[in-house]
């Protein structure tokens, strides 16, 4: 077996239980069915080869991929990792590895957990497993599948190796995952040693920095006005010039608060 962790991802404990796991194991995002920051699966040619062949079909316009459909399947529903429902293929790379991920394990070899903080589902098919090679097949009817939900702490695997899950207390999760441009060892050496621009709509905020100015507190690094804008340059090289009409039009809140609001 393999866990593949995302390169901002810092291991908290041994995560060497995890790898018993039986089937394809990840967690849902907050705002994606599955994130595929964390993974645990077992390599096989044969299901890599149909992975590669869904990606190729729907890039060819042979799965007519829509937000209603998605990969394949009509009204689909997920949870994400705050246990909120939701409906159709509109979440965060539905139409990238993500919803590819969750499409095939989910409905085309249904074999898979579904780990959230408080929960774990066990996607396991009624009848025979379908097999590899099959890679559209018609979407299969409730009556097929079999889920069974425990609470996740009751998984041997999880209370040894932690919750592979974002927002998991500190005593229970696996790792700590640095998502978006919060990482905090490329943070402080870009804003110390990039000169910093200044775009327009930094200008357009200057009176949120007044009180801050006036502060006597010292301010780490180069301070906040300063660190806001070169958070600005970050995104903008990511995000495009579509950044600066999204802060326009919803102003941010002071901090590190953007990333999310960007993606």
């Amino acid at each position: 077996a393999v866990q593949f962790l995302d390169g901002d991802i810092m291991p908290m404990r041994n995560m060497d239980p995890l790898f018993s796991l039986p089937s394809f194991a990840a967690c849902p995002g907050k705002i994606s069915a599955l994130n595929s920051g964390y993974l645990m699966a077992r390599p096989s040619c044969t299901i890599f080869a149909d992975l590669v062949q869904l990606h190729v079909l729907k890039h060819s316009g042979h799965i007519p991929w829509n937000a209603s459909t998605g990969w394949g399947v009509r009204g689909m529903t997920w949870q994400n990792g705050n246990g909120r429902w939701h409906r159709d293929w509109n979440f965060y790379g539905s139409q990238h590895e993500q919803g590819l991920l969750w499409y095939y394990f989910r409905f085309v070899r249904r074999d898979m957990h579904i780990i959230t903080k408080r929960s774990t589902t066990r996607v396991k098919p009624k009848s025979t497993l379908a097999k590899a090679g099959l890679l559209v097949p018609p979407p299969p009817q409730a009556s097929s599948i079999h889920t069974h939900t425990i609470p996740t702490g009751k998984l041997d695997a999880v209370r040894a190796g932690g919750v592979p899950c974002l927002g998991v207390l500190r005593n229970q999760r696996s790792y700590i995952h640095f998502s978006g441009l919060m990482k905090p060892w490329i943070r402080q050496a870009a804003c110390e040693k990039q000169p910093l621009p200044q775009p327009s709509y930094v200008h357009g905020v200057a009176s949120n920095w007044s009180s801050l100015e006036r502060s006597d507190k010292p301010h780490t690094l180069r301070g906040h006005k300063e660190l806001w804008a070169c958070e600005f340059a970050e995104l903008s090289q990511i995000v495009g010039d579509e950044l600066e009409m999204h802060l326009l039009k919803k102003p941010p809140k002071m901090g590190f608060t953007y990333t999310d609001e960007a993606q």
